[in-house]
């Protein structure tokens, strides 16, 4: 807890972290930083971005992609630590990765609380399923508007049909194979076969209009 601690101050006074109102955000800064660095490798190809991990800890290419996946790591967590990075000079790799806990415990989810968050595995979960994945991001004004509409939202969702969240900056198997370019999207899935999405800042009629005819 002690170094926990002394971790947290060193964020705070680097400008990472910040307390308001009991509770604990990521300053303006910070959050700009991280976007930038999100542009660069949020979305980025598979071997780039392991050769990204493989140079920020001098590993080799096959040992990056080898620890990627036993640590289960996203692109958003790197995103973090390359962040945060900026922000802690000299900072050693524990460190880094212990910071990045901190500073995605600061981060609301873009996906609601109430929705189940998809597995990393969306194969055995959607196979031969009625579902609809709604696809989030950060930073994204349609989507906290979506969130803030969400129950009227579901209750037009007939209760036999899963419903399930995704972080789309975490989730690129999703994006590519559904071809998710706009945030929030929702997919409706029939049998596990995408029958209709919507799209974009769309209002709750659009979402009970969609999921009228995916499933009645």
């Amino acid at each position: 807890m002690a170094d926990d601690s002394a971790l947290f101050t060193r964020l705070t006074d680097a400008a990472v972290l910040v307390e308001r109102d009991d509770r604990v955000e990521l300053t303006d800064e910070f959050a700009s930083t991280l976007g930038i660095v999100r542009a660069t490798y949020g979305d980025c190809p598979t071997d780039k971005f392991h050769a990204a991990v493989a140079e920020t800890f001098d590993l080799s290419t096959k040992a990056a992609a080898e620890q990627i996946d036993t640590h289960d790591v996203t692109r958003e967590e790197f995103c973090i630590l390359k962040a945060v990075q900026r922000f802690l000079d000299g900072a050693t790799s524990e460190t880094l990765l212990v910071s990045v806990g901190m500073v995605a415990a600061a981060r609301d989810s873009p996906v609601p609380g109430s929705l189940p968050l998809l597995s990393k595995s969306p194969d055995d979960v959607l196979a031969d399923r009625d579902a609809v994945v709604f696809v989030f991001a950060r930073d994204c004004r349609p989507c906290t508007r979506l969130k803030a509409e969400f129950e009227t939202v579901t209750d037009a969702i007939p209760d036999a049909v899963a419903t399930f969240g995704v972080d789309g900056g975490n989730a690129p198997t999703i994006r590519d194979r559904y071809d998710v370019t706009v945030a929030p999207t929702a997919l409706f899935l029939v049998d596990g076969e995408l029958a209709t999405r919507v799209e974009g800042d769309e209002s709750p009629a659009a979402f009970e209009a969609a999921a009228t005819s995916a499933y009645q």
